[in-house]
């Protein structure tokens, strides 16, 4: 799990709102320059990147959400084009909600989720939409191709 600060230390710095990004990319970074653990945790990790992400979007200003948002959206059309998204690796609510980024875009999905508080995430229905979402990204030429 991510680490837990004070709720309130760094919400409204712009200056924060990425440090989360910086982190998990040295992560990446390390699974990357050893290809023998990067095949087998890759797919986990971006898994892992979601809800952290997720997480960070909760907690900060709701003023930064969209710019962070476009961040998330940026970084998983990478992960899709590269063919390492594995709804597999992904919870059910997850899997929509990133099925809905990826096929809305980030303006969609912060009218979507909004300024929902933290932990109020898994009480968003998990409607038929998205995992019709789901399934077209699952069925798409990008998907699992690494």
């Amino acid at each position: 799990h991510y680490r837990m600060d004070n709720p309130g230390s760094s919400v409204k710095s712009p200056d924060k709102v990425l440090a989360v990004c910086e982190e998990l990319a040295e992560a990446e970074a390390f699974l990357r320059a050893h290809p023998d653990k990067e095949w087998a945790f890759i797919p986990w990790f971006h898994a892992q990147k979601w809800g952290k992400y997720r997480w960070n979007y909760e907690r900060i200003d709701h003023t930064l959400r969209p710019d962070f948002a476009q961040r998330m959206y940026d970084e998983f059309v990478i992960v899709r084009d590269a063919g390492e998204l594995d709804f597999n690796c992904f919870g059910l609510q997850s899997s929509g909600q990133v099925a809905r980024m990826l096929c809305e875009g980030p303006q969609r999905f912060v009218e979507w989720y909004g300024d929902r508080l933290p932990g109020d995430w898994e009480d968003v229905p998990q409607d038929a939409e998205a995992m019709r979402m789901v399934e077209r990204l699952r069925s798409s030429a990008q998907y699992g191709k690494r």
